[in-house]
């Protein structure tokens, strides 16, 4: 039986791979890290932890998906578009986000944002954490923003 992994250093953790999946171009500007989920460095089949990083001035376009989540921001200050609402979260911001709500962030900051994300599986509904991401092109600000949505993740 294989023992399960219950410690790790965030640095020991490499950089998701979503290429194929996310637009190329996004992707050379924020990056990823699973750190606990059912796919990463610990195991855990109904939690995703890990950490997301935006570089200056760049955007994590508008999305949703069916797992609840939570931001706990590090560094850094994004514009967020949560549902209807806009803010300004900087260090320190804890941001909930409902099923299938739709949320965004743009770093506006002078350096890299950084956050922790966490998502849960409802009820032990483990569908809803392995669920799809939808990218929603309508919502994207910018030239650069796709014409069609596009389910990722």
């Amino acid at each position: 039986m294989e023992k399960t992994q219950k410690y790790i250093h965030e640095d020991e953790v490499p950089y998701g791979d979503y290429s194929g999946v996310y637009p190329e171009d996004m992707m050379r500007k924020m990056r990823a890290k699973r750190i606990i989920a059912p796919n990463g460095a610990i195991k855990h089949d109904e939690i995703l932890f890990g950490t997301l990083e935006i570089d200056v001035g760049a955007e994590y376009p508008p999305h949703r998906h069916e797992a609840p989540e939570l931001y706990y921001v590090l560094v850094g200050e994004v514009e967020c578009l949560f549902g209807d609402e806009h803010f300004v979260a900087r260090e320190g911001t804890v941001i909930q986000t409902a099923p299938n709500e739709v949320h965004s962030f743009k770093n506006i900051g002078s350096q890299k944002f950084v956050a922790v994300a966490f998502w849960w599986a409802p009820n032990g509904d483990t569908e809803k954490i392995n669920g799809k991401l939808e990218l929603l092109p309508k919502y994207m600000r910018g030239a650069n923003a796709p014409t069609n949505a596009k389910t990722c993740f």
